[in-house]
């Protein structure tokens, strides 16, 4: 039996320290601090969450940068330029990049990731093959989900619909759609939901992404979801699109995410770098304001999507960085607003990948110390990551900096 005791930690709204035990795996009590003994593991008083979770990152084609020419910073640029680099994706220079991306996230407080793996003639099952492995190897540090993604149609890819069914028959439980990228949405959406019903998959779209004030592909999703009485998990990314409409029918699209318990997730950093290119002045944010959700009961998260590529072409694996940009970008300022948005690379997150983390007796022991003492101040501040553990044992340590 293996235990780890973490003493003298601060709970955000909590005055008085703790000590959080940790036997086999989970957190097995938490008690008020009285003394550190010699010797053990004394976190200073210093902030203790759960581990963060990416609930929308593109692993197989990050750090490709270099493979890239970004001239218009438009969507139909990156797409192209990345669709040319996916036709050089080894199963070795997919491990060798999305390895980096794990050993980046991992020391800024990330233990889950949801990935998307482009499943098309261009790739074939080359990345999923190596996010496959990558999974197996880093399991100790980092949980990693797949999302079997067609980014670049299926009604005219007969082949891509063969690839993906090779997806799920080797374990993949989510279908990744994107609708505004097909010919046909309408039966693009059509055929996500078939495969997802055949396979009894979860799924997950890249929506709406665009500021034009009309063509919501909301509205037929939730027909669709009505209309084959579809259970599993739903969410989409993205959603710019909403931020174009007038209130009214910007609330009347929310309120049909949350009737059909739709999660959303927010990526700041791509909606604002590829949003809005065609205005002059006073250029749009193009940045879904998801704190305005919570009188809906609808989950929204937020996540990174892509780093250093024709997407986003920057990135150094902090996800609080997202989130401080998040609250910057939608004019948040009090605490609990602060703490609002944390929640979205946590609580609202983990529900998107099917989990539950929390520092409570009996839950998972994945956890971060922050230098820090409130959640509030770790999204405000961006604190150094000190320390994390996965499943109760140590995966990284960064020390604060000795300052002379």
């Amino acid at each position: 039996m293996s235990k780890t005791i973490l003493y003298n930690c601060k709970l955000d709204r909590q005055k008085q320290a703790v000590d959080i035990h940790i036997e086999d795996q989970v957190i097995s009590r938490i008690e008020h601090h009285a003394k550190t003994p010699d010797d053990a593991l004394d976190c200073h008083g210093k902030l203790v969450t759960v581990g963060l979770a990416e609930s929308h990152l593109h692993l197989d084609k990050a750090c490709i940068l270099d493979r890239s020419t970004i001239e218009e910073g438009t969507l139909d640029e990156a797409v192209k330029q990345t669709g040319q680099a996916k036709k050089e994706f080894t199963e070795e220079d997919v491990y060798e990049r999305a390895k980096n991306v794990i050993q980046m996230i991992l020391p800024h407080g990330t233990t889950s990731v949801r990935t998307y793996v482009e499943t098309d003639s261009k790739t074939e099952l080359r990345s999923l093959k190596a996010l496959q492995q990558l999974q197996k190897d880093v399991s100790h540090q980092v949980d990693i989900e797949m999302v079997a993604f067609a980014q670049n149609g299926l009604t005219t890819a007969p082949k891509t619909v063969k690839l993906l069914q090779q997806a799920f028959e080797s374990g993949i439980k989510t279908i990744g759609g994107c609708p505004y990228k097909d010919k046909d949405p309408k039966a693009h959406i059509d055929l996500v939901f078939k495969l997802a019903q055949e396979y009894n998959l979860s799924v997950d779209f890249h929506m709406d992404f665009d500021l034009e004030a009309s063509n919501s592909s909301i509205p037929y999703m939730c027909e669709v979801m009505d209309r084959t009485n579809f259970k599993n998990k739903v969410s989409i990314g993205h959603v710019t699109k909403l931020m174009a409409l007038k209130t009214d029918r910007r609330k009347d699209l929310e309120k049909m995410l949350a009737d059909h318990n739709v999660s959303v997730c927010v990526l700041p950093a791509t909606d604002l770098f590829l949003n809005g290119r065609d205005h002059e002045k006073l250029i749009p944010r193009g940045v879904l304001r998801a704190t305005e959700f919570d009188d809906l009961d609808l989950n929204a998260a937020i996540s990174r999507n892509n780093i250093l590529n024709a997407f986003t072409p920057y990135g150094d694996g902090n996800l609080l960085r997202m989130t401080n940009l998040y609250a910057n970008v939608s004019q948040l300022s009090t605490d609990d607003e602060m703490r609002q948005c944390f929640e979205m690379i946590t609580t609202n997150a983990f529900k998107i990948l099917g989990k539950t983390r929390a520092i409570e007796v009996g839950q998972p022991a994945d956890l971060v110390l922050w230098n820090t003492d409130s959640i509030a101040s770790a999204v405000r501040k961006l604190p150094q990551a000190l320390a994390g553990w996965k499943d109760g044992k140590k995966t990284f340590s960064n020390p604060a900096p000795i300052i002379y």
